[in-house]
């Protein structure tokens, strides 16, 4: 099942420390630019020691110009991106409302990790319905996930990027229905029928329709 409700208090806390952490992050940043600029002009000291020609210190003074510009430019970046995501998290904030993807049922198909993509998931719903998710960081097997109740969290930003993304477990660890490894899970993943896993997709269809035949 999937709907939208209200940010709880928890959600609401791990934004305000995704802010915490950004504003920490501004003065990394200024002591980065502190120290990239020493460095250049300890350099650029050392090497007019050594020069005697007029053309070489004004190329040094170039050099050096432009190694202290990127590194204005490395942290004027940082800070874009960080003023961006910011605005995102309080746009997400005053919206509101996340999407969330409950999941009641222990059988499911596990796409297993190859080449550190992620491990994926389709499982069986009500209604003759699947739901196909997963993906690096928030779905490795554990000893409480997968489970055959659980809750996947996702709220957005103002260009619809992933801000929020919680996975909450609530049931009982379960077993695989089937485990597809190799080139048969490219194959499921490829099929222009099979249901995105990157965007919580729920749709119709039986996992029997989507297991290779060697699979089942």
């Amino acid at each position: 099942m999937k709907f939208e409700r209200p940010l709880q208090e928890k959600e609401i806390s791990v934004l305000h420390e995704q802010l915490r952490a950004i504003d920490k992050g501004v003065g990394r940043q200024v002591r980065f630019l502190f120290v990239w600029t020493v460095l250049a002009l300890i350099a650029g000291v050392y090497a007019y020691s050594k020069m005697r020609s007029e053309g070489d210190r004004i190329l040094l003074f170039t050099t050096i110009a432009v190694y202290i510009g990127i590194g204005a430019w490395v942290v004027a970046e940082m800070r874009y991106k960080d003023r961006r995501k910011k605005e995102s998290i309080a746009y997400l904030i005053n919206k509101n409302l996340v999407t969330v993807a409950e999941v009641r049922s222990g059988k499911y198909i596990e796409l297993e990790e190859e080449d550190d993509e992620g491990v994926y998931y389709l499982y069986q719903l009500d209604n003759d319905t699947v739901f196909s998710f997963g993906g690096q960081d928030h779905f490795y097997p554990d000893d409480k996930f997968p489970s055959d109740h659980f809750e996947i969290v996702e709220g957005r930003g103002m260009k619809n990027e992933v801000i929020l993304f919680e996975l909450y477990n609530y049931g009982r660890k379960t077993l695989p229905a089937a485990v597809i490894k190799g080139k048969e899970k490219w194959k499921m993943l490829e099929r222009p029928a099979y249901p995105d896993p990157h965007s919580l997709t729920i749709a119709k269809g039986r996992l029997e329709d989507f297991i290779p035949a060697q699979g089942r």
